[in-house]
């Protein structure tokens, strides 16, 4: 479904976990709003967008299948942002990779929760000092365990802050200060479906150009319906727990 010219739109695409991937339109409202939620997120615990450095490590093909050169990572210097590649996390490649984080000296980690969860090993592995010690560290894409939660947390001596959010324009659902979970009520309503699982419906207030409206996104989520506060402030309704994919 397509509400808006395709030429006004930005495009987007689902990771294709359940089959193919789904195409997607935002209107430039919509995609700006989403990424300015993302920023007060972080902002929130510290880290500010484009005023301080951050490590990425996602999918994206930036190492050409030629390259010799034990190089991984390429520098997005609009975002102050150093892109590492999650295709060449090899043992034998690990120690390049720390020796450029030492390098770069982030002030904040985000990306594949499994990659960083790779790199945080090696380091612990080999006792390797840091030089940095990020402010925060974001996983995305992949459901956070507390295991992986205690090995970053151990390595890097930062706090992980989760979120939740899909290609497709899902509402989010953020951390708060104190590691808590909360619905971004300003991007949409998350419904529990009544089927007694924990499988939910998402209604989005930032996807025009593909409206999502009790959309059965496939994801399972505890939502808290006891009505608690939490003490950071925040005045948005609690998740008790991410499942990801039913």
């Amino acid at each position: 479904i397509i509400t808006v010219s395709p030429f006004n739109a930005v495009e987007g695409h689902t990771g294709g976990t359940t089959g193919k991937s789904l195409v997607v339109f935002f209107t430039r409202e919509d995609f700006n709003k989403r990424m300015a939620m993302l920023d007060h997120f972080k902002s929130r615990v510290g880290f500010e967008h484009r005023e301080m450095r951050r490590a990425t490590f996602n999918g994206q093909h930036i190492v050409p299948p030629k390259q010799k050169m034990k190089v991984f990572w390429r520098y997005n210097a609009a975002c102050k942002q150093m892109i590492y590649s999650s295709f060449h996390l090899t043992e034998e490649n690990m120690g390049y990779y720390v020796e450029s984080l030492n390098k770069f000296k982030p002030q904040a980690l985000d990306g594949f929760f499994m990659a960083m969860c790779d790199v945080a090993s090696y380091i612990e592995r080999h006792q390797i000092k840091l030089h940095f010690k990020p402010v925060a560290i974001f996983p995305t894409s992949e459901t956070l365990t507390s295991a992986g939660r205690e090995l970053l947390e151990r390595v890097f001596m930062s706090k992980v802050y989760d979120q939740y959010a899909s290609s497709e324009g899902a509402p989010f659902v953020t951390e708060c200060k104190n590691q808590v979970l909360h619905m971004e009520l300003a991007s949409g309503v998350f419904e529990q479906m009544e089927n007694d699982t924990k499988e939910i419906l998402v209604t989005s207030f930032t996807s025009h150009g593909t409206p999502l409206i009790r959309y059965r996104i496939g994801d399972e989520m505890l939502l808290d319906s006891s009505g608690r506060k939490c003490s950071c402030g925040l005045e948005a309704p609690v998740v008790r727990q991410i499942h990801g994919r039913r």
